[in-house]
């Protein structure tokens, strides 16, 4: 029951909603998203044509990138054995891979992907470019980023009052 309600909860959430809770909370009491995924192996099936862009999330979740050979169509007839027997679940169509082309959701993990790991001071413009692009939030940016005036700047047209009064210190600071 517990791993019904577990994958239900991700399964119920549009894929943009997702990625933003997945990408934001990476981990609360101990528990990582990835630790949840393991545990209740969510069925993507059930999403019909989105469940391209659901499996890409899962697969970011558990391994830490998006999967390009997801995208391919089955081979017909290889002489080849496969190194690996896939686990995806559904037909791969057209309409998935337009739709898995043109999500908002992999969009917005993708540039979560991009600044991921950036660190340096230079990158606070490309930052901030994401951040007003994709609605990036303070949870989002590496915290050596978190010193530039440049990326407080994106960040608070259109941070939340509560989240403002908590970070009030932080802004004084960079004056």
């Amino acid at each position: 029951m517990m791993r019904k309600s577990i994958a239900a909860w991700y399964l119920e959430r549009e894929p943009k909603q997702l990625v933003y809770h997945i990408t934001k909370y990476r981990q609360r009491e101990g528990w990582s998203h990835r630790d949840l995924l393991r545990l209740c192996h969510p069925d993507v099936s059930k999403k019909g044509d989105d469940a391209l862009v659901y499996d890409q999330i899962f697969h970011y979740v558990v391994h830490g990138e998006t999967s390009p050979t997801k995208r391919k169509f089955p081979q017909e007839t290889t002489d080849e054995p496969a190194a690996k027997k896939s686990r995806k679940n559904y037909e791969l169509t057209q309409t998935m891979l337009e739709k898995e082309t043109i999500s908002e959701a992999l969009k917005l993990l993708d540039a979560f992907i991009s600044i991921k790991h950036l660190t340096q001071s230079h990158h606070d413009k490309h930052v901030a470019q994401a951040i007003r692009e994709h609605g990036l939030v303070r949870e989002h940016i590496a915290t050596e980023l978190l010193n530039s005036p440049v990326v407080w700047i994106a960040l608070l047209e259109n941070m939340p009052l509560t989240a403002l009064i908590r970070n009030l210190a932080k802004l004084s600071s960079l004056k």
